[in-house]
């Protein structure tokens, strides 16, 4: 897997999630903070990239299906993230809000949805 995923626990207060991973990519860090809006809900509130910066999507990234909010939220919680799957599922939420999340980092850090994945 060129990704790995972690759990990350942000030191401070300053940039306030209910969850964060770190994706170190080939082309650097990637820090994604979502929110939980209840049970089978997730939300991307911010996404920052090596070399580019903090995106702040301010409540405008789409709720993440439900299926795949299940998976990522059970997988957090047993503290497994660093599968395929969880890439696969990060890689096709991030696409499906590209026109709110920089496209071009994501593209630079290889974190769209590539071949058969494409919902």
């Amino acid at each position: 897997m060129p990704v790995e995923i972690a759990l990350h626990q942000w030191e401070t207060n300053t940039r306030p999630c209910d969850f964060s991973l770190r994706l170190e990519t080939p082309r650097g860090t990637v820090f994604a903070d979502f929110d939980e809006l209840g049970d089978e809900c997730v939300t991307l509130r911010r996404i920052s990239f090596d070399g580019y910066g903090c995106c702040e999507t301010e409540g405008r990234c789409s709720k993440m299906s439900s299926t795949d909010a299940t998976t990522l939220i059970n997988s957090m919680r047993e503290e497994d993230v660093n599968e395929q799957s969880i890439l696969d599922i990060l890689c096709r939420y991030f696409a499906e809000n590209s026109s709110i999340i920089w496209s071009d980092a994501l593209d630079e850090h290889q974190l769209k949805v590539r071949g058969p994945d494409v919902r």
